[in-house]
């Protein structure tokens, strides 16, 4: 896989967090001389990237994203944020780069600014089915895992309740996906508010109306 993208033993064993010459004795079929962790992380990496093409190409694009600038405190912020407010590779593969992006962007934001570029990307949107959240069909997908994993925690405390879910995903039906055309058969995905679909009613939460 890294020979197809034409990668360096110093680019490969920086993805993979190997000294250059491990990388090397592996890539030479000295996989025995490898700690668990290293066989750990090359394992990883043949499950999920290389038995699906999507995953495949979108890796190819994170790698060379990761290398093409160098590793400050703002990539490493960037990287921290991307795992808290974590996609798929493979559902959303054609906008996750791009979500990346938009999260290293807002580094240096308050936690509102950067939970709100999460939760307007595309890429949020269709991994977590928000984008197909609509007033009379509401999807809790994307409230659930807004308030368990992303802001509040789980419930154990009983901060919140179902109807509070609910509730947030109520208030969230509407915001959905355009595919913009940028070029003859090329679109790329961006936020739209759909207000037709969007359920009005008035709602409580946490016990009372917001």
């Amino acid at each position: 896989l890294f020979r197809l993208w034409r990668l360096r033993d110093e680019e490969a064993a920086l993805l993979l967090d190997l000294p250059v010459r491990t990388f090397a004795r592996w890539k030479s079929g000295a996989i025995g001389r490898i700690g668990r962790d290293g066989k750990a992380r090359l394992s990883n990496l043949r499950v999920r990237v290389v038995g699906d093409v999507r995953a495949a190409a979108q890796a190819r694009a994170m790698a060379l994203l990761y290398l093409s600038a160098p590793l400050d405190i703002g990539a490493v912020v960037g990287e921290f944020w991307n795992n808290h407010f974590n996609t798929s590779a493979t559902k959303v593969a054609f906008a996750v780069v791009d979500y990346q992006r938009a999260l290293r962007a807002n580094v240096c934001g308050s936690f509102r600014e950067i939970l709100g570029t999460s939760a307007h990307h595309p890429a949020m949107s269709i991994y977590l089915d928000n984008a197909k959240s609509k007033i009379g069909a509401i999807n809790e997908n994307y409230g659930r895992e807004l308030m368990e994993l992303h802001t509040l925690g789980d419930d154990k405390l009983q901060y919140y309740d179902h109807e509070d879910i609910r509730s947030v995903a109520r208030a969230l039906t509407g915001w959905g996906v355009s595919f913009d055309s940028v070029a003859a058969n090329t679109w790329t995905p961006a936020f739209r508010f759909y207000q037709s679909s969007h359920d009005p009613a008035a709602l409580d939460l946490f016990g009372h109306a917001p």
